[in-house]
Parts: structure tokens; sequence; C-alpha cells
């Protein structure tokens, strides 16, 4: 059983996040608070979940210092947290004209990758965001993007980091139970 780190930027998300990771019945998940957690207590978990949350990447300088002391640590970035890990490795944010707020998208896959292990292409995902990753440094490796060409996963060439722009913990996301029992899977 794997043990999982929960970092919670006080989203609404968080506890459903930890839920459907715990319904993977792969992992243990304890979350704590951004501003409470320490670079220790992240050294002990086999892995760290960067939650979404309210506001823009930049107002969690903290979570950017603990992912540069984590680069061998596995970690996966839902929604806010996604764009974090692609602004730490020197990626841009693009804000969309429209707000995405409980929309649905097709999520289009890019490159063969053992998260997609029996999930198909073209599932329904749930979007809550105003902004997307644009930008992206070679060691990020578009894994999929949405119908409308965002960039909805990422995959670091070198790190075990990825990222989910949507949120698979949402109802409306086909197969996101799949997605995250995949990426525990993996770590």
């Amino acid at each position: 059983m794997k043990k999982v780190l929960l970092i919670d930027c006080y989203d609404s998300f968080t506890d459903i996040l930890a839920q459907s990771l715990k319904m993977t019945g792969l992992c243990e998940v304890d979350i704590i608070q951004h501003d409470m957690c320490r670079f220790e207590d992240a050294y002990l978990y086999d892995a760290i979940v960067l939650s979404p949350g309210p506001g823009l990447p930049y107002e969690y300088p903290k979570i950017f210092s603990l992912l540069q002391s984590l680069k061998s640590k596995a970690v996966l970035g839902v929604c806010m947290g996604h764009q974090i890990i692609g602004l730490a490795c020197g990626g841009r944010l693009k804000h969309l004209s429209m707000v995405h707020h409980g929309q649905t998208k097709q999520l289009r896959q890019f490159q063969d990758d053992i998260l997609f292990r029996k999930v198909a292409d073209g599932i329904a995902i749930g979007l809550y965001h105003s902004w997307v990753l644009t930008d992206l440094p070679a060691q990020l490796n578009v894994l999929a993007k949405s119908e409308d060409n965002n960039i909805m996963m990422i995959r670091h060439e070198i790190y075990p980091w990825v990222g989910f722009q949507f949120h698979p913990e949402s109802y409306i996301t086909e197969q996101g139970g799949s997605l995250l029992r995949n990426w525990v899977l993996s770590i």
C-alpha cells in the first residue's frame, strides 16, 4: 500500500480527490494544507499530489520550493497543481477568454503512456479553470490535449512528475478513477 501526501491549497475538491485516490485500493492518503507542509513531511511519503486551488499558482511559493526539492519523488499535479509543475519547469500560463467551470471537453491522447492503460481516447473530462499551460520546455511531454487544443496532461522526461489540467475526481470525468489508479500503479 503506497503512502500519498495530498497538499491542499484550500480547494473544495481536495476531499473528493483524496477519496478518489483511496478508492483505487492501492494507497493511503494524508492531507496537509499547503501553508503547514514542511519539506521533511514530504519525504515520509511514496508520492505527492498537488491539489487544485483558487487563485494563481504564483500565490503558492512554498509549493514551488517544495517541488524543487522533490525531483526524485512521484508527483501528480491536478489543475493548479498541474500548472505549478509546468511553471516550475519554465512553461507559461495563458488566460482563457472563457472560464471553464463544470464544463466537459474530450481528451485527445497524443502519446502512449501507462496512464492511459484501459482508458479510451476521447473520454469526457471535467474542467474547472480559467488558465492553461503554454510554451512548455522540451523536458515536459504533452500526453493529451482537449478538443480545443489546450494542454491537459503532461509528464516530465526525467522526474516522475505528471500533471492533469482537468479534474479526474470530478463525476463528469469519464474513467477518472482509472487514470488515478494507473498513476498510483506507476509510482
